[in-house]
């Protein structure tokens, strides 16, 4: 395993609020269409844009994924998703670390 490397860059505390305030958009999605990964939990099927058997795919998804953390059926129809990316929401506690530490700062 690597060391921690760090990068200093210096940048003006408005860029840096700005650079924060778009990750934390982007962080978290909520949308309308097909199923995108990567937890079936965090998608709900249209009733009227999904057939009985893709509703039963999502149900089934959702408990082999509770159980083993993974599963293998596909095919849910469209619906409503809600998707927190783990690399931004990572980038947004840093950031925020970063802007809050200039404030702190002599």
């Amino acid at each position: 395993m690597s060391a921690t490397r760090t990068i200093t860059v210096t940048l003006p505390a408005n860029v840096a609020e700005a650079l924060y305030r778009m990750a934390q958009d982007f962080a978290h999605v909520d949308g309308y269409g097909f199923y995108c990964g990567p937890d079936p939990r965090c998608f709900t099927p249209d009733p009227d844009a999904s057939t009985p058997e893709e509703r039963a795919n999502h149900a089934a998804a959702r408990a082999e994924y509770e159980t083993e953390g993974s599963f293998t059926t596909t095919g849910f129809g469209l619906g409503s998703y809600s998707y927190d990316d783990p690399a931004l929401t990572e980038a947004v506690r840093l950031l925020r670390e970063a802007v809050d530490a200039t404030r702190e700062a002599p």
